[in-house]
């Protein structure tokens, strides 16, 4: 037999060498399988040549970011800065973030929706409050693998 391609072969992260074309990563439930994986493949033909050994990387996330909320004050008309921070072990950035700001009874203020927000850091949004009193802001967010966190961050803002 002359060229063409005898075998393909596939390995997990450091693990052995197994002849096959198709590799399942299980996300399992209880979150073991979480984290970045690296994909060695490569192939050889009927002569016995194996070309070089490429990769790729795979990243499982089953679990939601982290969301924290500090509390603030300001003065009516002057701009309040809302402060928030959202962690994950394997998104850089949020899927999406949504700010709802509501007066101290739950009525609706004001939404803010942010794209992108890096991970790990206080990041805050601009409010200018028309009028005193007391409100809380909620924070909630989902990563790049579509997670929601678990528990939704809120934290108060005093306006004088």
């Amino acid at each position: 037999m002359a060229g063409g391609q005898a075998k393909t072969e596939y390995r997990l992260d450091d693990g052995p060498w197994v002849v096959g074309t198709a590799l399942t990563i299980r996300a399992r439930a209880d979150h073991s399988s979480d984290g970045v994986h690296r994909v060695g493949y490569r192939s050889t033909d009927a002569a016995g040549n194996t070309e070089a050994a490429k990769s790729l990387t795979v990243r499982i996330d089953t679990t939601g970011p982290r969301t924290a909320a500090r509390n603030a004050a300001g003065n009516r008309g002057e701009v309040v800065q809302l402060g928030y921070r959202v962690t994950d072990n394997l998104s850089f950035t949020t899927g999406s973030l949504r700010i709802v700001l509501t007066t101290a009874h739950g009525r609706l203020i004001k939404t803010f929706r942010r794209s992108a927000v890096p991970i790990g850091i206080w990041n805050v949004v601009g409010w200018r409050p028309r009028a005193r009193g007391t409100y809380r802001f909620f924070v909630y967010a989902a990563d790049l693998a579509g997670n929601n966190q678990r528990n939704v961050a809120h934290a108060t803002v005093v306006v004088k």
